[in-house]
């Protein structure tokens, strides 16, 4: 847990962070956070830089975190044709729900300016 001047910041159990963003581990609390986490997350940025919109969207952040676990997200191609199909296909391989479908970030960066 992390304190700030003794207070608890977070507790076991408690989801914390921004659910737009989260994995599907992270929203559902699982301790299995890592790299692949931030894989998930950097997908959901490229997506938004590549759409223009988050892929996983709700009237509360319960609804958000309910997508992250559950829905796909809408293919970058049906917002946005124009985008290369190489690139649209590392971007849906980096939102993959299973944390070992995500593939290494090497890989996905190499592909993404080849």
């Amino acid at each position: 847990m992390l304190s700030a001047g003794g207070v608890e910041l977070t507790s076991a159990g408690v989801v914390v962070g921004t659910p737009e963003y989260m994995s599907p581990e992270q929203a559902a609390g699982l301790d299995r956070v890592d790299a692949q986490s931030d894989l998930y997350a950097l997908g959901i940025v490229a997506y938004e830089v590549l759409t223009g919109e988050l892929p996983f969207t709700g009237g509360t952040p319960q609804a958000i975190l309910a997508k992250q676990l559950k829905a796909p997200a809408l293919p970058v191609r049906i917002l946005r044709p124009e985008v290369p199909e190489a690139v649209e296909a590392v971007v849906m391989r980096w939102l993959a729900k299973e944390p070992a479908a995500r593939g290494e970030l090497g890989a996905g960066l190499g592909e993404l300016v080849a």
